[in-house]
């Protein structure tokens, strides 16, 4: 009895009108929306820059602000300023690059800093951007392509 049930059952999932050529259906909720698109396909060796911003937010006890001249952060975060050395990783072992961040200005609560990395090779699964002391932030390509806006604080 078991075996004409599963072939019943087969029947009805793949019998007459289980393919309508318009693409995947379900039988419940109808036609299924189309997949997302792969990713564009770029030519092995192709190359990329990589521009980002780095912001520090007063937080509760740290207090951080900006002005035309420089940023005043808290000894809390006295590891982080104009001058803190950053990398660019693919996957876990491949250093692509380092650069320095740049004080971009600040106000009453913040302070901006830029970042950029040149001749970045495409292709990778993911990259890595390590800030010392404070980890690292995993990106797709187009991410890092698209720009990167990491936050501290707050």
């Amino acid at each position: 009895m078991a075996l004409v049930v599963v072939v019943v059952l087969g029947f009805a999932l793949f019998g007459p009108g289980a393919d309508s050529g318009r693409g995947p259906t379900d039988q419940l909720r109808g036609p299924l929306p189309p997949q997302a698109a792969p990713p564009a396909e770029r030519p092995p060796g192709a190359l990329f820059t990589v521009e980002g911003r780095f912001t520090v937010m007063s937080s509760p006890g740290e207090p951080v602000s900006g002005d035309g001249s420089g940023c005043d952060l808290p000894v809390t975060l006295s590891d982080i300023g104009e001058g803190t050395r950053i990398t660019l990783t693919e996957g876990v072992y491949t250093t692509l690059g380092s650069t320095v961040l740049a004080y971009d200005g600040g106000d009453l609560s913040s302070c901006t800093f830029t970042f950029d990395f040149g001749e970045i090779p495409s292709g990778a699964p993911f990259y890595l951007i390590e800030i010392p002391g404070r980890g690292q932030l995993t990106y797709t390509e187009d991410e890092l392509r698209a720009g990167v806006d990491i936050t501290l604080g707050r």
